[in-house]
């Protein structure tokens, strides 16, 4: 197959797998938002868990019932990224929860390309009174980073470019290849990149872990996010763990203003 230059020489399925994975493994940097606690399970556990792209606990319902094959999400596991190296208020609104522990960890190309190329071993996840047991398991069939491409009624998004649904041959939402690459332009906002782990088996794991390396680790950039108040905690936790790059902070520090339930509530708890 020839390289793609851009989304609007995509003419089939299989050149728009193979556009999304070329952009995916060449974004400049790979943004991760969480919360403290997720840092503090990547770290002390040195692994990452992908999680598999129907289990329940996913934000997107919508993507494993309509989008690519029911039967081939229930073995593909996925872990999420955003390409932008901009902060993006509504991933800190719908990851940093709670909005005093949101923090991101960005993670330069050259790492991430390493580090999945050193890995050997991936785990299965069963979860146990609520603490995780690992199982080793057989390396993934495919194990990649790609673009997500986002559908409209009409056409298909990346970033900057669109081409209309009948270019693409054969194309539909529910395309077997299309797995974990395509999703409603109403997530268009999140610049997603993935790391995709697909099997050809049901897997009976919700979440596969990933071990990660001192390399990986010590790549890490982590910023604050807007609420962020836990700066002791979070410089222990890197000191601990040898990361050297200085923390950096949102530019929208002490400037955001969440709204909660309980900022509205009538109710007011007295102490006796």
């Amino acid at each position: 197959m020839e390289t793609i230059g851009t989304l609007k020489d995509v003419v089939s399925v299989d050149e728009l797998v193979a556009y999304l994975q070329r952009k995916g493994s060449n974004r400049l940097v790979y943004t991760h938002y969480t919360t403290l606690v997720g840092l503090q399970n990547i770290l002390n556990s040195k692994r990452w868990f992908l999680s598999r792209g129907d289990n329940a606990s996913m934000n997107d319902q919508h993507e494993w019932m309509y989008t690519g094959s029911q039967l081939h999400w229930a073995k593909t596991y996925i872990l999420c990224f955003s390409a932008s190296s901009k902060e993006n208020m509504a991933m800190w609104g719908l990851y940093g929860i709670p909005a005093t522990q949101a923090i991101s960890i960005r993670i330069p190309r050259k790492a991430i390309l390493q580090w999945l190329e050193s890995i050997k071993t991936v785990e299965g996840v069963q979860f146990v009174d609520g603490k995780p047991s690992y199982t080793k398991l057989a390396k993934p069939n495919s194990l990649v980073m790609h673009d997500v491409a986002y559908a409209s009624q009409d056409n298909i998004r990346l970033r900057n470019e669109r081409i209309p649904h009948k270019q693409v041959r054969d194309f539909r939402l529910n395309h077997e290849q299309l797995t974990g690459y395509i999703k409603d332009v109403a997530w268009e906002y999140e610049y997603e990149v993935r790391l995709q782990a697909s099997y050809l088996d049901d897997m009976k794991y919700t979440h596969v872990a990933l071990p990660i390396t001192d390399e990986l680790i010590s790549s890490f950039e982590v910023m604050c996010g807007p609420n962020f108040t836990e700066e002791k905690q979070l410089v222990k936790l890197l000191q601990t763990h040898q990361i050297a790059k200085p923390i950096t902070y949102s530019k929208f520090t002490n400037l955001l203003r969440y709204r909660s339930l309980c900022d509205i509530c009538t109710y007011e708890y007295k102490q006796k």
